[in-house]
């Protein structure tokens, strides 16, 4: 059984959630990065995917759910469907959601189909490389971030570390509006039946 405060975070999620969905529309674009090189040539690269003002809207709603101490955010959410379920599929699901999310933001080598790099003898993890574009581009200016970014905009690493992030990004939107859709909705609808 739910706390009143329980369902009331499961109803922000939801509304957040829902938020996102139409704010992360021009987010969830096919990537690609084209890299070509001929001799006596520059190195060539060309990413296409979201623009930069649909990234932007879509940063700002995912936000809630992924910094701590938020009452969105994605692993609260998760223990508090996984505490509160007697259905063991349910259950099952969450942790699932949960295990996927984990994978997504460990701090050690490549999440599930993204990448590292190594650059200038720095090994950046994915968690490194959406740090480096969240607190030196989109949220904050970072003096060493904004300085990474910057020798990396030169270089074919920057679109590379670019993929990488909005690759992240949009596994996180999904996962979020995964689990409103397939938990959370289904779980205010036994609250609000009972």
């Amino acid at each position: 059984m739910f706390a009143d405060t329980d369902i009331k975070r499961l109803r922000l999620f939801f509304s957040r959630a829902e938020k996102l969905r139409a704010s992360a529309t021009g987010l969830m674009k096919n990537l690609s990065l084209e890299m070509s090189y001929k001799a006596n040539e520059p190195f060539r690269t060309r990413f296409d995917g979201p623009d930069l003002h649909d990234v932007k809207a879509a940063l700002l709603d995912l936000r809630p759910f992924i910094l701590q101490g938020e009452p969105t955010h994605f692993f609260s959410i998760c223990n508090i469907l996984y505490t509160n379920t007697a259905d063991d599929a349910v259950a099952a699901r969450v942790a699932q959601f949960r295990e996927a999310w984990a994978k997504l933001v460990q701090k050690n080598g490549p999440p599930p189909g993204g990448m590292s790099m190594k650059v200038n003898d720095r090994e950046l993890s994915a968690c490194d490389i959406t740090d480096m574009w969240l607190n030196g581009e989109f949220f904050h200016a970072d003096i060493e971030k904004v300085g990474l970014l910057e020798s990396l905009h030169a270089t074919p690493m920057g679109k590379m570390t670019y993929l990488s992030f909005i690759d992240l990004v949009q596994k996180q939107t999904s996962l979020v509006l995964w689990l409103s859709a397939d938990v959370v909705s289904r779980m205010l609808g036994e609250a609000d039946g009972k």
